[in-house]
């Protein structure tokens, strides 16, 4: 049965008038000035790898408000429940990738609270990818410390130089390792406090010596080549930030690239620091950061900048 309701004009009126000012208010209260977000995150693979279907997956995340509870989504998925930040803003937790995750690059959501905040992270999915032409070579291996990043070869002695550095002080390990060339049998190997840790290295067989770049302390460091003891090391805060170094033989100099507008240089025998040169970028407002270093004798050396 059909039912005709009659409403009032000043009924309904009201009714409307109270709608739009309820959807006003939950409106004004939604669009406030939103906080800005302050927090970095970050994603990687065991050990800082790439990151593949079925495999873990380290989320790290630094600069949040102590205390504060943040929320990470793909899609409608949660990544997090119940995540908050530490006394010193940081966090850490680690998920298993499904095994049909797709290649390419994921938006992650990031939430907070308290103050509300958001913004939106990249997760990248790299492929598998086997190894190709294995067959055509004889392969030795040598088991070393984690973390390694550069090996230098002294052709004069035979020897093999290996820096490795991994985690963050205090709880960071690093090392520099002496191995024959032929066999990979280890010869030396130091421990350099973890504030020095070694990350390039380079070898001055004129002088015998091994150049060590201690990015995480601001320096460089020399060891002797036979049994890795300490030279010198430079004061943190001496070479911003070095990366590779390359010793120019002919001249005396090593030369140290940085992850600024500089390339460090310093005199091979004496261990002196000279005065280096600034690079300038031909980018209106850019700057030159020298990631890496490769001497070539004539006609031009060559460097790339991030």
């Amino acid at each position: 049965m059909a039912v005709l309701t009659r409403v009032s004009p000043r009924l309904a009126l009201a009714a409307m008038l109270f709608a739009s000012t309820a959807a006003a208010a939950m409106a004004e209260n939604a669009f406030d000035t939103p906080a800005a977000f302050a927090g970095k995150v970050s994603f990687s693979g065991p050990q800082r790898g790439a990151i593949l279907a079925g495999g873990p997956v380290e989320i790290t995340g630094e600069g949040f408000q102590p205390g504060q509870a943040v929320v990470l989504r793909r899609g409608d998925a949660l990544l997090s429940e119940g995540l908050k930040a530490d006394d010193k803003g940081a966090f850490a937790l680690e998920l298993t990738l499904p095994q049909d995750a797709a290649v390419g690059l994921h938006p992650v959501v990031v939430q907070t609270d308290k103050p509300d905040s958001a913004t939106v992270a990249e997760l990248k999915v790299s492929p598998v990818l086997p190894l190709s032409g294995a067959e055509g070579f004889d392969v030795t291996e040598a088991k070393l410390p984690e973390g390694v990043y550069q090996v230098a070869h002294s052709a004069k002695n035979g020897t093999l130089f290996v820096a490795a550095a991994s985690g963050r002080p205090p709880e960071g390990t690093s090392s520099i390792t002496k191995l024959d060339a032929a066999t990979l049998k280890v010869l030396a190997e130091v421990s350099p406090a973890a504030d020095f840790g070694a990350f390039g290295v380079a070898v001055d067989d004129a002088n015998g010596h091994v150049w060590v770049s201690n990015t995480r302390g601001n320096s460089v460091a020399v060891y002797a080549q036979d049994d890795l003891s300490r030279v010198k090391q430079f004061d943190a805060g001496s070479v911003e930030k070095p990366r590779d170094l390359v010793i120019d033989a002919a001249r005396g100099r090593v030369y140290v690239s940085t992850h600024r507008a500089r390339i460090e240089e310093f005199d091979a025998r004496t261990l002196e620091k000279l005065e280096g040169f600034a690079l300038a970028s031909d980018v209106r407002g850019g700057r030159f950061m020298a990631m890496s270093w490769r001497w070539m004798k004539r006609p031009a050396s060559y460097t790339p900048s991030r």
